[in-house]
């Protein structure tokens, strides 16, 4: 079987959990396949910086206009001349028509709104193309999305998972300490502009009292949110405890998790990836009470009220200096992401393309 990729989406937001759940995916389980051929495709000039052994360079994405032509129009043809059996598209989108059976992830995070005309164009056409696609992936701890979808729509579920490197271990001096970021930290991961503001206002709490002590990391490589970020954080003087973090290797992300104190969490991008490898790690984590939230973390994790900063900030304090609390959570975390490193959770992605592709 020869499995597409639409690489242009994991350049675009390489950070982003749900990219970097795929391409450690594709690293670990895909290449032990003999029956399985993975095709990465990305515009000419581009790079995923990671080693992948097949990769096809088609079209451009030097514009907004090149990058919608290159996902509706280029790469689903391309696919065709080369035999591709099924395209997988990323953060649900498909191209309207395609000479090839594509596959999307479906998630119910809230997306950042595009910028410029063109690209407004081109996510809403992405959108709408996810009507033909031959299937609609979704993890199996999500909220139920049946309903929003006909009955001609194949909304497949996926057991959520966990690679092994995320599991807890013993602090040693490779897990303290590593890379560019401090020794003791929250971290956050996949949050956008839309919940910017939110996030800033509630670390101004932690900031008052211990931010000397525990800065924030965000992990992000968009250049766009980095300004955003450090136009906020001056304006409310705390520029000093808010740190960005926009070059990481993809082996030293386990480390950053496990040498995390916390996470804080106050959105829906990245397919709640980060939530399950912050339990996986060990970490206990403060975040909004919402059906994602819940459903994903049932009681492993610290929920407060939608809009109220005051108390998520609390929330994030509580578990930095109340120890019962904090290790109350990280055990129920440990107890929830279980689940998460069975073999089968870790094959189901490939269950799900395998039997799609025998139904053609």
């Amino acid at each position: 079987m020869e499995l597409g990729i639409n690489g242009l989406s994991l350049i675009e937001n390489p950070l982003n959990p749900l990219s970097m759940h795929i391409i450690r995916w594709t690293n670990s389980i895909v290449r032990n396949q003999h029956n399985l051929n993975l095709w990465f495709f990305l515009p000419e000039n581009s790079d995923l910086g990671v080693q992948v052994e097949r990769r096809v360079l088609v079209g451009s994405r030097k514009s907004a206009s090149a990058r919608l032509h290159f996902e509706q129009w280029v790469l689903p043809r391309a696919a065709a001349d080369r035999g591709i059996d099924l395209l997988l598209y990323i953060e649900q989108r498909a191209p309207i028509v395609s000479p090839v059976p594509v596959m999307s992830f479906m998630g119910v995070q809230r997306q950042d709104p595009p910028g410029g005309i063109v690209e407004r164009v081109r996510y809403a056409i992405g959108v709408a193309g996810t009507a033909g696609a031959i299937a609609m992936l979704h993890a199996d701890d999500y909220p139920s999305a049946q309903a929003s979808f006909d009955e001609n729509q194949r909304l497949v579920p996926l057991s959520s998972w966990v690679d092994p490197e995320f599991i807890e271990y013993e602090a040693s001096e490779n897990n303290v300490s590593h890379g560019n970021w401090p020794q003791e930290y929250v971290l956050c991961h996949g949050v956008g502009h839309a919940d910017l503001a939110f996030l800033l206002s509630a670390w101004t709490w932690v900031d008052s009292a211990l931010g000397d002590s525990f800065p924030l990391v965000i992990l992000s490589d968009s250049k766009f949110l980095k300004k955003d970020i450090q136009r906020k954080t001056q304006a409310l003087g705390i520029g000093d405890s808010v740190q960005i973090l926009d070059a990481i290797s993809a082996q030293d992300v386990p480390l950053l998790y496990k040498g995390a104190s916390a996470l804080i969490n106050v959105g829906h991008l990245g397919w709640g990836q980060q939530l399950r490898w912050a339990m996986a790690s060990g970490v206990p984590i403060a975040a909004v009470r919402d059906p994602v939230h819940e459903s994903v973390l049932h009681d492993a994790g610290y929920l407060v009220n939608p809009g109220d900063s005051r108390k998520l900030g609390a929330a994030c304090i509580g578990l930095l200096v109340e120890d019962k609390l904090s290790e109350s959570f990280r055990e129920k975390g440990r107890k929830r992401s279980a689940r998460f490193l069975t073999p089968e959770s870790q094959e189901s992605l490939l269950e799900a393309i395998l039997s799609l592709a025998k139904g053609l």
